[in-house]
């Protein structure tokens, strides 16, 4: 419940300051195609020997859905809050070490709210830059032959930065291209052993490209 209260507060922000710029709000819904890269920094500390760290990624194709309102106000300045989602699984890692044992970690659920503030640079085009509260799931799954296999999964939170440009076009339809950074917040994953207690710390980063097109309405 408390890892989504601050997507409540930025909602209930943008409501409040709906009525006062009314005249000037817009709501807008759109979606994007573009490619993103997810790594994920681990540290893997057992008992009795050293912490092993890794980094790795990959990179996917990137889906993304998004809607918010904007205010349009006469100066040159456009601000506006709304909320994405990123219904694909991510891969992060994949692991075979050649005699059938294979691990994959996977980022899934991506979501998050989004602040905007935007610069026009004409008549048709902005230019813009975003802050972004994010939330998401890492999985990892273990598979061996003869087992035992296994799964686990842990929520994580994020602070995104980004930027794009939009050009409005006829009909209320616009063109974007878009570009966001997630610094993800680290994880951990603790297993007991005969020696003692494994745990596994990751810290995920995504960073996503998108081109898409959006309406207002």
């Amino acid at each position: 419940m408390l890892k989504r209260a601050p997507f409540a507060v930025l909602a209930a922000a943008g409501l409040l300051a709906a009525p006062h710029a009314s005249a000037q709000m817009k709501p807008f819904a759109g979606g994007g195609l573009g490619f993103n890269t997810v790594a994920a920094d681990s540290t893997l500390q057992q008992p009795l020997v050293p912490d092993e760290k890794t980094t790795s990624g990959k990179s996917n194709l990137a889906f993304q859905i998004e809607g918010g309102v904007r205010f349009d106000n006469p100066g040159p300045m456009v601000w506006g809050v709304g909320l994405y989602i990123s219904p694909l699984a991510l891969k992060a890692d994949e692991q075979d070490d050649g005699a059938g044992t294979t691990t994959k970690t996977e980022v899934k659920n991506l979501m998050g709210l989004f602040g905007e503030l935007g610069w026009k640079l004409g008549s048709a085009t902005v230019a813009y830059g975003r802050l972004s509260f994010n939330q998401a799931k890492v999985e990892s799954k273990l598979v061996q032959p003869g087992g035992p296999n296994g799964t686990v999964s842990k929520s994580f939170t994020g602070i995104g930065l980004g930027a794009g440009v939009r050009h409005a076009l006829a009909g209320n339809r616009y063109l974007f291209a878009d570009w966001h950074h997630i610094m993800g917040s680290e994880v951990k994953v603790t297993d007991a052993t005969l020696m003692g207690t494994d745990t596994i710390k990751i810290t995920p980063t995504i960073t996503t490209g998108l081109i898409g097109m959006g309406w207002t309405f």
